[in-house]
């Protein structure tokens, strides 16, 4: 299970506000190389950057018993896959992140 060290509430907010409202949806979002995931997570040691979660991939979701795993999150949704936009966030953290944008009209859900 999941260890929290709490909502750090400010790095929430702060992720919120810094997303431009006026992205250019039409541009898709770079995928992440798998050598990239492995040196953020390395870099951010497995620590969710809101909650303080530590876990790995595949680490259980003390929410709903189901497993989950941590997240490497884009800061800005849509830019590049570079160092300096990507952040650990756990599966919970990352959830909150996108309906809070979505909520605040930054980001929409599209189908696939």
């Amino acid at each position: 299970m999941q260890e929290r060290t709490g909502i750090n509430w400010m790095r929430l907010r702060a992720i919120i506000e810094n997303v431009p409202s006026d992205l250019d949806r039409t541009k898709k979002k770079e995928p992440i190389k798998e050598k990239t995931r492995d040196k953020i997570y390395k870099r951010d040691k497995g620590v969710c950057f809101i909650c303080g979660a530590v876990g790995e991939y595949g680490c259980k979701n003390p929410f709903n018993n189901s497993t989950g795993r941590h997240n490497i999150h884009h800061i800005i949704p849509n830019g590049k896959s570079a160092d300096y936009n990507l952040i650990t966030l756990c599966g919970h953290c990352h959830t909150v992140v996108h309906e809070l944008l979505f909520v605040s009209g930054k980001w929409r859900y599209t189908r696939v």
